[in-house]
């Protein structure tokens, strides 16, 4: 317990970087990611830098499980998002979006600044989306695109992608991923599983700073960008403008604008990184550290929000025992503890604490280090 009251005032940014950071993103980053984002600017196109960026490009191609071009952009995860959906999209297509936590909400506001009427196929907080239902929701309403959140990190909750892009080809409906929460944490596969677009965030499961966002549209997804008439009337988030850039100056400036070239280099050392430890052994990792501290919170009279078959492996929110009040766990966490966890989001504000364990922080050790706190604290309490 050496650790315990190790800081008891936060003052500075300095304070900051002493704390066990221990929320679903942004994820600490390793040494060698660090040392690479702090290098000195490269010219961003022309022999040297486009060869390096055409690598990335490769090894994304892996972690989202497609031959199609991987684009990684300046911006937040959001971006990357609304890129993807909204080249599906154009303005004639029609949208439905699972929303079943606070970030399908968000899926659903993108969708809808495309298509004004886009649907909202609603499931409980905490519960996963339930592919029958889904195939039911779509035999009775005229849709394009269904989009949906794989990890539904307000929630903590692991959405069924295979199962609900199952269910969409039956009905020729092409599916979309936000994978932000989720992409390198657990399983995704585009062209295997048929998925039309997808995207992440450079931060989450990818263990890379902020600053990226990176979507990708599959051949199906390709497929039926082509075919439309009316064609997002955007430029920067239309990956139509990016795939363009990349046929017409492949090997001298493959992409629109001026690239975050030293946000591409550290998240390149974090995809080798990524690529070093093995996707499926990843993925065990993450599934492995989630039920290990499912288990440690179910010990402590915590109540978990999603049940154990539709758990996200990046993510685990929870109430706290009875008269334990949220804000004042995490208050008492950082200040006392120098631990920082998440708290809750949309209607699930200041009801229940949210747990990353993703990229990095996926360890047991750190699983202790939280664990071991909050009990001090409730015992305290």
């Amino acid at each position: 317990m050496g650790w315990q009251h190790r800081r008891k005032q936060e003052t500075s940014v300095e304070d900051y970087y002493q704390l066990d950071v221990l929320v679903p993103g942004p994820v600490p980053v390793s040494p060698e990611v660090l040392a690479a984002i702090g290098r000195p600017v490269p010219v961003h196109y022309g022999p040297t830098f486009v060869p390096f960026y055409k690598g990335l490009v490769e090894r994304l191609k892996q972690i989202f499980g497609t031959s199609s071009p991987v684009f990684p952009m300046g911006g937040s995860g959001t971006a990357g998002v609304e890129a993807a959906l909204s080249t599906l999209l154009g303005v004639e297509k029609h949208a439905a979006v699972v929303v079943n936590g606070s970030f399908g909400e968000r899926l659903l506001a993108i969708a809808r600044a495309y298509d004004p009427e886009a649907l909202s196929i609603e499931f409980e907080w905490g519960k996963a989306a339930d592919p029958a239902e889904v195939g039911k929701f779509l035999d009775a309403h005229r849709v394009d695109v269904l989009a949906v959140v794989q990890s539904e990190t307000s929630t903590g909750v692991l959405n069924p992608i295979r199962e609900l892009a199952d269910v969409a080809h039956q009905r020729d409906v092409a599916i979309m991923v936000d994978g932000v929460g989720s992409v390198g944490g657990a399983p995704l596969c585009l062209d295997g599983w048929g998925i039309a677009a997808a995207a992440t965030a450079s931060q989450k499961c990818l263990e890379a700073p902020p600053g990226l966002g990176i979507a990708a549209l599959s051949e199906v997804g390709w497929k039926l960008a082509d075919s439309l008439k009316r064609p997002t009337p955007g430029f920067y988030l239309n990956l139509r403008t990016w795939r363009k850039s990349a046929e017409d100056s492949p090997d001298h400036h493959p992409y629109p604008v001026t690239v975050a070239t030293n946000n591409l280099m550290a998240l390149d050392q974090a995809v080798q990184r990524v690529l070093a430890e093995g996707l499926e052994a990843r993925y065990e990792r993450h599934r492995r550290v989630a039920t290990y501290l499912r288990a440690a919170l179910r010990a402590l009279d915590f109540r978990l929000l999603a049940d154990d078959d539709a758990a996200s492996p990046t993510v685990t929110v929870a109430t706290p025992p009875e008269g334990i009040d949220p804000a004042q766990l995490m208050m008492t966490l950082r200040q006392e503890y120098g631990m920082v966890i998440g708290g809750g989001l949309g209607k699930l504000g200041g009801k229940v604490v949210r747990i990353g364990h993703l990229g990095s922080s996926a360890q047991e050790v750190m699983m202790n280090r939280v664990i071991a706190a909050i009990d001090v604290a409730l015992r305290s309490a």
